[in-house]
C-alpha cells in the first residue's frame, strides 16, 4: 500500500516518520536532523575553491575509514582522490539543490545504508579504471547525472570486477555495426562482448504512480487534509480509467453526506475522514502489479539488448535487478527465459548472468550471480560465462 500525504506542505522543521506497522506521522526535527539540514544548505553554496564537500561533511578525512578494517589508509586515500576527480564541489552543489527541492542525491551521501561502503567502492572502481584520465567523458557525464547514475555506476562496477579478476577488459568497444556494447572481455583467449541492463521502473509502475497522484491531488484540492484508505480490486482495466471512476464515485458519495463517508463496491472500497493537523494520510492499494509481473516484463526486455551485440561473436547479457528476488520472482524469470529462448534462437547470445550489483552497494548483501546458458548459441562459452559470474561475486573482495 502506498501512503500519500494529503492536505498541504509539511510545517517548517518537521519530517515524515514512517513506522513498520502503523500510520505515518509528522514530527519535529531532532537537533541532529536540523544540523544536517543546515549542513546541506552550506554545501549547496560551495565554490569550486572551497574545501571538498566530503571533508566538510565529516569534518576531516581522518574520520573516513573502511567500516570493516580491510582497506589500508593508503588505499582509501587513493580511492578518495579518484572519487574527487568526478564528484567535485560542482556536483555537490547540484545535488544539494535537488535535495532542497525534495529529491535526494543519487549516491545517498546524506542518508541511506552504509554510505562509506558506497563511497569507498565507487572510488575504488574509478581508481581501477583510471578515473577521469581514462574513463570516457560520456561515462563521467552520466555518473554525475542523477537520472543516469544508477545505470552508469552499474556498468562501471561490472567492468571493474572483470578488471580486478585479471581479464583483459574494455568498456564501450566499437564493433563492425558501428554500435558500442557496454563491454568486452578476453578470458583464456576467448573474446566475449557483454551488455549490462539495470532493472528500471516499468511503464506499468509509472501508470500506477500517475493514477495515484491524480487521486491524491483531487483529494487535497477537494477536501484538504484527510485520512483514509482506497483499496481497488485488481481488474484488467487501465489504471487511469479506474482512478477517474474512483474520483467520480467519491464525488457522488461526498455530495450526499460530506465527510466522513464509506464506499463499498465490487471494484473499490474507500473510507475517508477529515484529518486533524497540517495534513492527513491516505493509503492507496490494488493498482500496483504483482512483483512477478514486473520481473516477467523486465526479463522479456533483456533480449532486446542482444541486438547491441556483435552478430558473429560470443555475447552475454548481465542483468542487474534493483531488489533481491523471492520465490515468485525467480520462478517468473525462469519461465520467461525458457519461453523466450524457445521462441527465438538468439544465436549471438551465449548466456545471461543475473547479478544484483546495485543491491550489493548497501554493503549488507552479497548476491550469488546466476548464469543461464543458451543451448542454441552459435558460440558456446559456458566455462567463460561461469568465470564472468564468479568475478562478479568475488569483487569487491573487502566487503
Amino acid at each position: 500500500m502506498a501512503m500519500h500525504f494529503i492536505g498541504g506542505p509539511l510545517p517548517a522543521k518537521s519530517v515524515m516518520s514512517f513506522q513498520l506497522f502503523g500510520p505515518a506521522t509528522v514530527r519535529k526535527m531532532t537537533p541532529e536532523e536540523e544540523a544536517q539540514e543546515k549542513r546541506i544548505d552550506e554545501l549547496a553554496c560551495l565554490s569550486d575553491q572551497d574545501e571538498w564537500w566530503l571533508e566538510k561533511r565529516i569534518n576531516k578525512l581522518d574520520g573516513l575509514h573502511d567500516p570493516r578494517g580491510k582497506l589500508s589508509d593508503e588505499k582509501i586515500a587513493k580511492y578518495l582522490v579518484a572519487l574527487r576527480q568526478v564528484f567535485d564541489n560542482g556536483w555537490c552543489r547540484s545535488v544539494c539543490q535537488l535535495r532542497k527541492h525534495g529529491r535526494s542525491d543519487p549516491l545517498g551521501f546524506f542518508g541511506g545504508q552504509d554510505v562509506m561502503f558506497r563511497l569507498l567502492r565507487l572510488g575504488e572502481c574509478l581508481y581501477v579504471l583510471g578515473s577521469a584520465d581514462k574513463l570516457s567523458q560520456e561515462t563521467i557525464k552520466r555518473l554525475k547525472l542523477p537520472s543516469e547514475y544508477v545505470r552508469a555506476a552499474t556498468e562501471v562496477e561490472v567492468a571493474t570486477c572483470f578488471a580486478q579478476a585479471g581479464f583483459l577488459a574494455e568498456m564501450y568497444p566499437l564493433i563492425a555495426s558501428r554500435k558500442r556494447p557496454e563491454g568486452k572481455v578476453v578470458i583464456d583467449g576467448q573474446t566475449l562482448y557483454y551488455e549490462v541492463t539495470e532493472e528500471a521502473w516499468t511503464m506499468v509502475q509509472r501508470e500506477v504512480f500517475k493514477a495515484e497522484n491524480v487521486i491524491s491531488k483531487w483529494l487535497a484540492d477537494t477536501f484538504g487534509p484527510v485520512n483514509g484508505i482506497l483499496q481497488f480490486t485488481p481488474k484488467p482495466i487501465p489504471r487511469m480509467q479506474r482512478a477517474r471512476s474512483a474520483i467520480d464515485a467519491m464525488k457522488q458519495q461526498s455530495s450526499k453526506q460530506g465527510l466522513p463517508f464509506t464506499i463499498q463496491e465490487d471494484n473499490l472500497i474507500a473510507k475517508l475522514d477529515k484529518a486533524v493537523g497540517p495534513g492527513g494520510w491516505v493509503g492507496i492499494s490494488g493498482l500496483e502489479p504483482e512483483p512477478s509481473e514486473i520481473v516477467q516484463r523486465w526479463v522479456k526486455r533483456l533480449f532486446q539488448k542482444s541486438k547491441q551485440l556483435p552478430a558473429s561473436e560470443a555475447g552475454v547479457i548481465i542483468a542487474s535487478p534493483l531488489f533481491l528476488w523471492g520465490g515468485m520472482e525467480v520462478q517468473a524469470a525462469s519461465t520467461t527465459l525458457t519461453q523466450e529462448l524457445a521462441k527465438q534462437p538468439h544465436t549471438r547470445l551465449c548466456g545471461i548472468i543475473f547479478a544484483a550489483k546495485h543491491v550489493e552497494n548497501s554493503g549488507f548483501v552479497r548476491h550469488v550471480p546466476e548464469a543461464v546458458t543458451n543451448p542454441k548459441a552459435q558460440i558456446h562459452c559456458d566455462e567463460a560465462l561461469g568465470k564472468m559470474a564468479q568475478a562478479l561475486f568475488a569483487y569487491p573482495d573487502w566487503m
